[in-house]
């Protein structure tokens, strides 16, 4: 029975100190009368009221918030107390959200590389934001900027960016029959990256390097729009050849005078 009554003291004393905290509270106040305009000569001035104190709630009123509050903060504090003979039972900070700021100078690398992360996928959404943008522009002179972009959005660890970049350069493609694509986004480097996304493959994997099928698709779409993929030794130069200067003879072919030797013999 004795040793009963230190449990019970300790119990009143955290009971009367809540019962302290979650005293009834005073009334709020009602707003002050408004007051009468003052004229002076042709002025006339009209004194607004003070403010008043916002209205309480039912639990508030009560003495509910008052009461969890104290109980809460009573709990918090018998933990942390504890803690100097149980150290597991101390209260712990509350973990922050992964996007919060402070997390990309953690010493963590974990939580770093988390809040990286979380912070590029976050922006997925305003980068296809601005390469839908960007399609509506297309990759005119006035603009250099446009086809780099496009180009840098293929290469976005986010699917969804990829994807909407294959579509961009589809749309800024226009009509493959078209004789003058003047805002075509078709250059050597648009459509050789075009036909890496759509046909290459992993020679360590043996699998695709661009793992999304529909970006896959919509690369092939894209480059057909573009005229098919660059040949392999490069878009032939524009221009006179040596031989075409006028008073020059063209050199035949190997072929054509290996072919003249032999029927002359």
């Amino acid at each position: 029975m004795v040793s009963i009554l230190p449990c019970v003291s300790a119990s009143a004393l955290i009971a009367i100190t809540c019962l302290g905290c979650a005293s009834t509270p005073a009334a709020p106040s009602t707003p002050a009368p408004a007051q009468s305009p003052i004229t002076a000569g042709q002025t006339t001035v009209v004194v607004a009221p003070a403010a008043s104190a916002p209205g309480q709630t039912l639990p508030e009123f009560l003495g509910i918030t008052g009461l969890l509050r104290a109980g809460g903060g009573a709990v918090h504090c018998g933990r942390n107390a504890l803690g100097k003979y149980f150290p597991g039972v101390e209260a712990k900070p509350a973990p922050r959200a992964i996007s919060d700021p402070a997390n990309l100078d953690s010493p963590s690398p974990a939580v770093a590389a988390a809040a990286d992360v979380k912070a590029q996928e976050d922006g997925a959404a305003q980068k296809v934001k601005g390469i839908r943008y960007l399609a509506s522009v297309g990759c005119s002179g006035c603009y250099p900027d446009v086809e780099k972009a496009l180009l840098a959005s293929l290469d976005d660890c986010t699917e969804e960016v990829r994807y909407e970049g294959v579509k961009a350069l589809r749309e800024a493609a226009g009509d493959p029959c078209a004789r003058c694509q003047q805002d075509s986004c078709c250059s050597p480097e648009v459509r050789k990256k075009l036909r890496e996304i759509a046909y290459e493959i992993d020679e360590k994997t043996n699998c695709f390097k661009e793992p999304s099928a529909r970006v896959r698709r919509v690369a092939r779409l894209a480059l057909a729009n573009c005229g098919g993929p660059v040949p392999q030794g490069g878009l032939p130069e524009e221009g006179p050849d040596a031989n075409d200067q006028p008073g020059t003879t063209p050199s035949p072919p190997e072929e054509h005078t290996a072919l003249t030797g032999t029927l002359e013999r």
